[in-house]
């Protein structure tokens, strides 16, 4: 979460004015198009060409103004990078911070009204959405599959009247939202997971009922908004007569989330460097412990084998003292002296002090262990 550098539209707008665009970019690590496409995203002007060459007076041409945002438009952006600490310090809150007033939901619900205007439910013969009119193309495939085949898997889905009327409702709604930048998308066999596209949002609705008269759509619920996300007809209004607020209402639950999450984003990031500082310090721990770990088998490898060339030193001076009191009490008998050759020899090869691999000291632990 704390990757990258995410701003708000006002932060952006006054960063891309504040340098050229291409030394802006190099400074926080991002290309030129990345940087110019956060600011498509947001709706934030950029300098046009000329812009930063040398002027008279010092004069520039007049900053473009930063437009006004619309309902359910991102109010922040995120690429990848990093910002400088002095570009950090200039900015009158935290990156990613709204620094000026939201403005009233209802004077944004106004301007999207007008934008929208009124949504109508046309004939499925008519116009179509780009997601519908793929839902009919896979039906028409279908039900050629099964006038050939007979099989059952391939009847088609959308022919019952309140499939066709679900079909059109939704039809009509992505038609609507398309006028504001929008659109939606339909998942599943049967269209039942609805996907909104209002501008930079995503909403989701279902649409129940198999009744062509008794069909309910279902939305979200906020605390804020003056009702329940339930509609269903209401005579002398059908679902096709609601389709417009509908829409709105779908768009301001989307603008009243998207403002709760950018409002509960500095606690997400710190409870995220909260993680990433307890992540960090058990790592290091579990790696204290490993090395102590290591130091501990380390040290009593060490005393395994001082304990073992002990012994074996033992071992060798216990033979030489042996081969010293037979060669004191038996050395006149034939093949003493060569038996005696033989086991020096193999004191020799035990004696630890002897071997070329054992210099000395031996086994010296170092200071401290």
């Amino acid at each position: 979460m704390s990757d990258g550098v995410v701003l708000t539209r006002e932060q952006l707008y006054d960063l891309v004015w504040s340098s050229p665009m291409s030394h802006l970019a190099r400074q926080i690590g991002i290309s030129d198009v990345g940087l110019a496409k956060a600011c498509r995203q947001a709706r934030v002007p950029r300098p046009g060409p000329g812009y930063w060459n040398p002027l008279p007076n010092n004069s520039r041409p007049p900053k473009a103004k930063l437009p006004r945002r619309e309902l359910c438009e991102r109010a922040i952006v995120g690429f990848k990078g990093s910002l400088q600490s002095d570009r950090i310090a200039g900015m009158t809150t935290r990156p990613g911070e709204p620094s000026v007033p939201w403005e009233d939901i209802e004077t944004l619900e106004l301007r999207f009204r007008r934008a929208l205007g009124r949504i109508s439910a046309p004939r499925l013969s008519t116009r179509l959405s780009p997601s519908v009119q793929r839902l009919l193309q896979l039906e028409a495939a279908r039900r050629a599959k099964n006038l050939s085949s007979g099989i059952e898997f391939y009847q088609p889905r959308f022919e019952a009247p309140w499939e066709r009327r679900r079909l059109r409702i939704i039809n009509g709604l992505f038609l609507g939202l398309q006028r504001v930048g929008g659109g939606g998308e339909v998942r599943g066999e049967q269209a039942q997971d609805i996907v909104a596209h209002i501008k930079d949002q995503r909403v989701g609705l279902r649409i129940e009922g198999r009744e062509p008269d008794q069909l309910v759509v279902l939305g979200c619920w906020h605390a804020e908004m003056r009702q329940p996300q339930r509609w269903t007809d209401d005579p002398p209004l059908r679902l096709e007569d609601q389709l417009t607020d509908i829409a709105v209402s779908l768009a301001i639950w989307a603008e009243l989330r998207h403002r709760e999450d950018i409002a509960a984003r500095p606690e997400l990031l710190e409870k995220d460097a909260k993680w990433r500082r307890e992540w960090a310090e058990a790592r290091a721990e579990r790696a204290r412990s490993a090395h102590q770990r290591e130091e501990l088998a380390e040290r009593q490898e060490k005393i395994s084998l001082l304990i073992k060339d002990a012994s074996a030193f033992d071992d060798a001076e216990r033979i030489r003292r042996y081969v010293a009191a037979v060669l004191e009490t038996k050395g006149e008998q034939p093949d003493v002296k060569a038996w005696a050759s033989w086991a020096l020899e193999h004191a020799d090869a035990l004696d630890p002090l002897l071997r070329e691999d054992k210099p000395v000291p031996l086994n010296l632990p170092e200071t401290g262990n």
